[in-house]
């Protein structure tokens, strides 16, 4: 009997100092709350509601984790309890409208804290229709996104972007630039995120980091994007017509060519803009043809040096504010804004 009475002692030391020590040891509190309100642009806040979710902070290495998520009141207010001390990412999105994210917000132990009121504002809806590939826009298909910059700003003579056009069906995606395309030494590029704002992360924003064959040498360049926008696919022509190629791109940049897109490219030299038309099957995208609920995608588009990480013409889709003079790029070129659109 006294050894069992000496055993059970010293077990339960064990377990009194294992506790301890683990309580010592940890950072973490559980008494954290958060709050904080979204307004929608257009819309009343009791007409619609926000997810908002919070996370970890992710790097490649270690994707960010889902810490607790809620819906928005008919007040657009939204409040958490019982969190822990951490810092987390805020993202908050609504069907319709532009996903918004909160950086790095610091919980404080026994105490609520506030965020800013975000406002949502509202994304443009893709159009569904099947165009012909044939270098001319389809009547009734209207730009996504138009390039008000004259041609003239351009650093790199006639090397220009101008319109960007997306739609879709039940089957592809349609992508169409137009401008005026080098039919020498430059590549056009532009690079997919095929869904915009989700949180676990997938493609590349920092663009320098993309590896794999002639194509990866092609898309890679010293561009970076928010951290909110990742390039899953990338697509380039070299000379507007050669080692024209797509390629799927991971979150380390490796690039894996994709042989199922079709392109038509039309070089119009004097009679009118150039034309890069291409279908991507959907199938190639999202893994089927049905495109998960609330999907938005970004877009930008660059044109090159074809040899080089470092040229970058300053004509750009989006165009940023200091590209409002000639020749003025910068090293990384840094695109500060994406074009959104819900799929």
């Amino acid at each position: 009997m006294k050894k069992i009475f000496i055993l059970v002692m010293l077990c339960s030391l064990l377990v009194i100092f294992g506790c301890s020590k683990k309580d010592i040891q940890s950072p973490y509190s559980y008494n954290c709350s958060l709050e904080g309100k979204v307004s929608f642009t257009g819309m009343p806040p009791d007409s619609v509601s926000a997810l908002v979710s919070l996370f970890t902070i992710g790097t490649i290495t270690q994707p960010s984790i889902l810490v607790a998520d809620t819906y928005t009141d008919n007040t657009g207010y939204y409040h958490f309890e019982h969190l822990t001390n951490i810092k987390v990412d805020i993202h908050i999105e609504a069907d319709r409208f532009d996903t918004q994210i909160i950086s790095n917000v610091v919980l404080h132990s026994t105490q609520t804290d506030s965020v800013h009121t975000v406002t949502l504002l509202p994304l443009p809806v893709i159009q569904i229709l099947t165009p012909v590939l044939d270098g001319v826009v389809d009547a009734g298909w209207d730009p996504t996104y138009v390039n008000t910059i004259t041609s003239t700003v351009s650093g790199w003579g006639n090397n220009d972007l101008k319109n960007l056009y997306l739609a879709r069906d039940s089957v592809n995606l349609y992508i169409v630039l137009t401008g005026m395309f080098p039919t020498t030494e430059n590549t056009v590029n532009f690079y997919l995120d095929k869904d915009y704002g989700v949180t676990t992360k997938t493609g590349i924003s920092d663009f320098s980091l993309i590896s794999g064959g002639t194509t990866g040498d092609h898309l890679r360049k010293n561009v970076t994007t928010p951290s909110s926008f990742g390039a899953d696919i990338g697509f380039s022509a070299w000379h507007f017509n050669t080692d024209m190629s797509m390629a799927q791109l991971s979150t380390t940049g490796a690039a894996t060519v994709i042989t199922t897109p079709i392109y038509h490219i039309i070089n119009s030299p004097g009679t009118g803009d150039d034309v890069i038309e291409i279908s991507i099957p959907l199938t190639e995208i999202y893994g089927s043809a049905n495109i998960p609920a609330n999907t938005k995608i970004a877009i930008v588009a660059i044109i090159a040096g074809v040899n080089d990480d470092l040229y970058i013409d300053n004509d750009t889709i989006p165009m940023m504010s200091s590209q409002a003079n000639p020749h003025q790029t910068t090293n990384p070129f840094v695109f500060s804004d994406v074009i959104r659109i819900k799929m």
